[in-house]
């Protein structure tokens, strides 16, 4: 190629992406399915209602409207939500439906933590690899000051008053995805874990991958087949679609100095609340409307547990059956599908 008068390298590359949450030149995944974390699995149809629920996954916020408009590319549209919130039992009650006794118990403690967070937005940068010493949902109290002012804050990023789109079954969108990838000429391998990146710097990188074996469930744990042979590669590039503390481990000793200081700030880990406070009126502003809806339409979709001997820790649930569109719209108590983020 030509231009200006001067000669212009233009050799192909090749650039391998783990994880197959994005489109590109080579895609692999450690798990014998496409989509990582978000995939779905089977349900007894007779007991809860329908055939399958989407696992790990429940919905996207704004944020995540590349997935949703992959996936109605693809032919699968989302359905919008309004996400419904059920934390603590009794006087510990809250929800982001109608108003309770705790919020208006701590009305000083919730305006001023409106400042500081006000203050972390302006100072950003500063916060991100700060810990917030306070657990959310399956994340540990080492999680980025700077994450929970994105979650409070930002319009995109906010996850109870912004609409939530549920998404559509992510095995078959993801598996629709992967054939539409493959007749462009991609080339998606399946079953097999990148180790490490051996060598990185600006000549390219030799990565290590290994072949694992497929489960029936199509995943596997973590570190599995580790008596697996590992190769060597060659790539001039690669985009690792991971959780940050998988990047900085595959990476290793080639991981960017600024970059690892604020991986290491993110610590991954792997009984439902009830009450009904009688509020009519909450600092003088009539709440009747909300009372009044929440009587036949409050349906918790996320719960939260707190412990009560140690409040900084708690336990995230989903009603799966309140939350994803492909259940039935009135479900016996006892037949509904929960899931959690701890093992």
């Amino acid at each position: 190629m030509a231009g200006n008068g001067n000669d212009i390298e233009d050799d192909p590359k090749r650039v391998l992406i783990v994880g197959p949450g994005a489109a590109a030149v080579t895609l692999i995944d450690a798990v014998d399915c496409c989509g990582g974390q978000a995939f779905s699995i089977p349900l007894d149809k007779e007991r809860y209602g329908t055939s399958w629920a989407n696992q790990g996954a429940q919905g996207a916020s704004f944020i995540c409207h590349h997935t949703c408009t992959m996936s109605a590319r693809q032919g699968f549209h989302a359905n919008p939500v309004h996400l419904q919130v059920s934390s603590g039992p009794n006087e510990t009650f809250w929800n982001n439906v109608f108003p309770t006794q705790l919020p208006s118990c701590h009305q000083n403690e919730v305006k001023r933590m409106a400042m500081v967070l006000e203050l972390m937005r302006w100072l950003e940068v500063f916060f991100v690899p700060l810990p917030i010493k306070a657990g959310t949902s399956n994340a540990t109290p080492e999680a980025p000051a700077a994450m929970l002012e994105r979650l409070c804050t930002s319009p995109s990023y906010g996850m109870w008053y912004p609409t939530d789109d549920r998404v559509p079954s992510l095995l078959r969108f993801y598996e629709t995805w992967r054939k539409d990838l493959v007749s462009r000429g991609v080339t998606v391998e399946l079953s097999i874990e990148l180790t490490e990146v051996v060598v990185r710097n600006k000549h390219g990188m030799a990565l290590g991958p290994k072949p694992r074996t497929p489960v029936p469930d199509a995943h596997k744990a973590v570190g599995g087949d580790p008596n697996a042979p590992v190769s060597e590669e060659v790539y001039d590039g690669i985009i690792l679609c991971y959780l940050a503390d998988t990047a900085k481990r595959v990476l290793g000793r080639t991981a960017p100095g600024r970059k690892e200081r604020v991986w290491g700030s993110l610590k991954a880990l792997r009984e439902l609340p009830q009450g009904r406070p009688a509020i009519e009126k909450l600092n003088g502003v009539d709440q009747a409307s909300r009372l009044s809806f929440s009587v036949d339409s409050y349906r918790p979709m996320q719960c939260i547990r707190i412990y009560a001997k140690d409040e900084s820790k708690l336990a995230m649930y989903f009603d799966t059956t309140n939350y994803q569109y492909q259940f039935p719209e009135r479900v016996p108590f006892k037949q509904h599908a929960f899931q959690t983020h701890i093992p």
